[in-house]
C-alpha cells in the first residue's frame, strides 16, 4: 500500500510540470522558471517522505519504510503519466496541423 501511495503521490506532483502548457514541454529551460512551482513540490515531496519514513508519522498514515530500490521503481512508474501526457501533446499538436493545412 505504501507503495502504491507513493507512486500516485509522486505521479501527481510530477504531472503539474506537464500541465503548466499544451505545448510539449520536452527538456526546455523553462521547465524549472517557475521558482514557485519548484518549491512547492519540493515541499511536497519532503512531506511525503516524511510520512514514509518519519515513525510518528507512519502510524498516523499506516506506511511503511520503502527500500531504495522501491523509491526508484515507484519514480519509474510516477514518470509514466508525465511520459503520456507529453506524447498526447505531440500527436495532437501534428493532428492539428494536418486539419489546418
Amino acid at each position: 500500500m505504501t507503495l502504491c501511495f507513493f507512486t500516485l503521490v509522486a505521479s501527481e506532483f510530477l504531472v503539474t510540470y506537464a500541465a503548466r502548457t499544451e505545448k510539449f514541454i520536452g527538456l526546455k529551460k523553462t521547465l524549472f522558471d517557475n521558482k514557485f512551482l519548484n518549491r512547492s513540490v519540493l515541499v511536497s515531496f519532503i512531506i511525503l517522505f516524511a510520512a514514509i519514513y518519519v515513525p510518528a508519522l507512519n502510524t498516523v498514515f499506516h506506511t511503511v519504510p520503502l527500500s531504495p530500490a522501491l523509491v526508484a521503481i515507484s519514480f519509474a512508474f510516477a514518470a509514466v503519466p508525465i511520459i503520456g501526457t507529453e506524447t498526447a501533446k505531440l500527436l495532437f499538436r501534428k493532428e492539428v496541423a494536418v486539419k489546418s493545412t
